[in-house]
């Protein structure tokens, strides 16, 4: 009993096997042959397909530049978060300098050599009746 069909029949599928294998190759042969020597160009069905084959090329043409434009631009972000990144570093450091410089005690420590001194007095409010113009008359 054979085990290579269910009815215990050997199968014309499995003698027959090589031949077609050969036959395979064959039609790959003759259809590599006919591709490198350019006579399948000749034939009636691929002449009226030029057009649609020009359209998928000019397809394939615009989808690689926008994919090298993508990539381009992609390097061009990178490069402008690293340049950021260092802005924001740089205005970090800058305000806290700033801030540093600017407080009370630090202002007079730099103000101690030109001869200004920090004042110890509040300020006071002056009002139109404290103040008497000379060389003007008064108004009543």
């Amino acid at each position: 009993m054979n085990t290579n069909h269910p009815s215990g029949q050997v199968s014309s599928q499995n003698l027959n096997s090589p031949v077609k294998e050969a036959r395979k190759r064959n039609r790959f042969s003759q259809a590599a042959h006919t591709i490198l020597d350019g006579s399948f160009l000749t034939r009636e069905k691929v002449i009226r397909l030029i057009p649609f084959i020009l359209y998928l090329m000019l397809l394939a043409i615009i989808h690689i530049a926008n994919s090298y434009r993508a990539e381009k631009t992609w390097f061009e972000i990178n490069g402008l978060k690293g340049q950021m990144d260092e802005l924001r570093y740089h205005y970090i450091t800058s305000k806290s300098e700033l801030m540093s410089i600017g407080r009370q005690s630090e202002v007079a420590r730099r103000l101690k050599d030109t001869g200004l001194k920090e004042a110890t007095l509040p300020p006071i409010k002056l009002t139109m009746k404290d103040i008497t113009l000379q060389n003007s008359p008064r108004h009543e």
